[in-house]
């Protein structure tokens, strides 16, 4: 589990180590950033389920990373969303059933 934990924690650094976020690109990735935000609260609010959130924000920063880093860079992007898809794949087998728990918030809580 550890080695889960470590890939998941290098997800999160790899960006930065990648892409040099000084001057002309520091815009673009407070957008990105600001981006996937929106789009994961925009699907919290509309579901209430945190894992579709983070699956479709996952696919759709694929689309938004290509004309901000270039296709060589949004391989990266591509290689983060799979392996969302691959650690969800649970929860994707229970929203498909109607059986994932939504958000507390927004009723029939998991907890």
């Amino acid at each position: 589990m550890s080695s889960l934990w470590a890939v998941v924690a290098g997800s999160f650094c790899k960006p930065t180590a990648t892409f040099d976020f000084t001057g002309s690109l520091s815009a673009p990735f407070y957008l990105f950033t600001a981006a996937f935000g929106a789009i994961c609260a925009a699907v919290v609010l509309l579901t209430g389920y945190s894992s579709a959130a983070s699956l479709l924000a996952s696919l759709a920063m694929i689309g938004i990373l290509w004309p901000l880093a270039g296709p060589a860079r949004s391989a990266y992007g591509l290689a983060s969303a799979l392996l969302i898809v691959v650690m969800h794949r649970e929860n994707i087998a229970r929203l498909r059933a109607g059986t994932e728990n939504k958000l507390p918030l927004f009723g029939r809580g998991g907890g």
